[in-house]
């Protein structure tokens, strides 16, 4: 595994595993942020649902710039995941 994310900048993506649909993607999420916590494992395949337009990442090179701004990208990259978290802890359904 490399050591990028990816952000999609324009367009869709279906987030699938074990080849059935569990989530969508729109402009502005992430995807590949496993890549950035080390050991941590790709769970899911992305696809997009047409073209799209990505920004690749580099956690390496993310590491270079000032540390005010690594700290406002973990900031807001903690805030997605704890949505993301949220919105499938919602999607589940509840046990009777």
């Amino acid at each position: 595994m490399d050591d990028r994310f990816y952000i999609l900048v324009t367009g869709n993506c279906v987030v699938e595993r074990h080849s059935q649909r569990v989530g969508a993607l729109d402009t502005g999420d992430c995807f590949g942020e496993a890549s950035y916590v080390p050991g941590a494992k790709r769970t899911a395949t992305i696809r997009a649902a047409a073209a799209v337009t990505v920004l690749k990442v580099s956690s390496t090179l993310l590491e270079q710039v000032s540390a005010s701004c690594q700290l406002r990208f973990n900031r807001v990259f903690l805030s997605a995941l704890i949505a993301r978290l949220q919105s499938a802890e919602r999607a589940r359904p509840s046990a009777a």
